[in-house]
């Protein structure tokens, strides 16, 4: 896929909404309830492995 970019905010607070705003797409990862965050690295990791193939 050429041009694309995997952009990960930090723990807390994810992306700024502009830099949301600027995507073509935008993806979360689904969270249980009461968990706060993923480690970003983590969660990077999740990410690269899910669209591996892409």
């Amino acid at each position: 896929m050429p041009g694309a970019a995997l952009l990960i905010g930090n723990e807390g607070n994810g992306l700024l909404p502009g830099t949301v705003a600027a995507a073509d797409k935008a993806v979360r990862i689904p969270m249980a309830a009461g968990v706060e965050s993923l480690n970003a690295a983590v969660a990077g990791g999740v990410l690269l492995w899910h669209f591996r193939e892409v």
